[in-house]
C-alpha cells in the first residue's frame, strides 16, 4: 500500500503527514444525512441539500462513480484550525470560538491547495497515468463514503469535530466511464514546484517558532529530502 509516514512527525504537529495513500472506502449510506444535522443559524442543516447536484440527495453514490474493485486513492491536505484560531483571535480578540473557527476564513484556500495536492501527486508518482476513465471526487461524504472510517483503517486519524488539526480528504480512482485529466502540464508543474518551495521557505519561520526549534538546524534537515517530501507537508500544514 502507497502510504507513509514517521511517529515523530506525527507527534510533532498532530498529523499523518504523507498526503496520498491507497484506501478500501467505507461506503455508508446514512453518512449523507451529516448534511441535514442542524447547527448555528441552520437548523435544517446545510442549505445546499437538495440544491445542489454534487450535494445528497442527488449526488450519485460512491459505488456508482467509483470502479471500487479497482485501487482507489485518497489524497489529503490538513489545516492547523489550532494556529488558524490564534492568529484570528489576536485581529478579532472579542470574536467567539464560533467567529474564530468560521470555515469562510480558511475553506477555500484549503479545497485549493487539496485539488494541487491531487494534480502534483498523480504526475509526480505517474499513478492512474494510462488510464482513460480516471475520476475523482472532492466530497466524497455527499458520495456516501464514510471518510472517518476509511482514513482510519488507513491509519490516519481524523479530528470529529476538528479541534486542532482539520483534513480535508479526495478520492481518485477508476470511474465506469467518462475520461476526467487531472494531469499538470510540464509548464503547471514547474509553477507548483516553485509555489512550494516559497510556501517551505515562509513555513520555516512559523515552525520555529511553534515547535522552538532552531532555524538552521530546520533548514539543515530540510536539505536532506526533496521540495515534494514529508517535510513540505510538515510546514505546510502551519502555514
Amino acid at each position: 500500500m502507497f502510504c507513509g509516514a514517521t511517529k515523530w512527525r506525527l507527534d510533532l504537529v498532530g498529523i499523518k503527514v504523507m498526503p496520498i495513500c491507497y484506501v478500501k472506502p467505507v461506503v455508508d449510506e446514512s453518512v449523507r444525512q451529516l448534511c441535514r444535522r442542524p447547527y448555528p443559524n441552520h437548523l435544517k442543516g446545510c442549505p445546499n441539500y437538495g440544491k445542489r447536484p454534487t450535494c445528497p440527495p442527488q449526488a450519485p453514490m460512491l459505488s456508482e462513480v467509483f470502479d471500487l474493485t479497482k485501487p482507489v486513492l485518497a489524497v489529503w491536505q490538513p489545516y492547523n484550525l489550532a494556529l488558524h484560531r490564534e492568529k484570528m483571535r489576536e485581529k478579532h480578540p472579542n470574536w467567539s470560538r464560533r467567529q474564530l473557527d468560521c470555515c469562510l476564513y480558511w475553506q477555500g484556500k484549503m479545497n485549493k491547495r487539496l485539488r494541487q495536492e491531487v494534480k502534483y501527486n498523480l504526475t509526480r508518482y505517474r499513478l492512474f497515468e494510462n488510464n482513460k476513465n480516471l475520476t475523482e471526487t472532492y466530497a466524497p461524504e455527499a458520495m456516501g463514503a464514510n471518510v472517518t472510517e476509511t482514513m482510519k483503517n488507513a491509519d490516519v486519524i481524523l479530528e470529529w469535530p476538528p479541534v486542532n488539526i482539520v483534513i480535508k480528504v479526495a478520492f481518485v480512482g477508476v470511474g465506469f466511464g467518462g475520461a476526467k485529466s487531472v494531469d499538470m502540464s510540464k509548464a503547471e508543474l514547474r509553477v507548483a514546484i516553485a509555489s512550494k518551495q516559497a510556501e517551505k521557505e515562509d513555513a520555516v519561520l512559523i515552525l520555529a517558532a511553534v515547535t522552538g526549534v532552531p532555524k538552521d538546524k530546520i533548514v539543515d534537515f530540510l536539505k536532506t529530502g526533496e521540495i515534494d517530501d514529508l517535510s513540505y507537508q510538515i510546514l505546510v500544514s502551519l502555514a
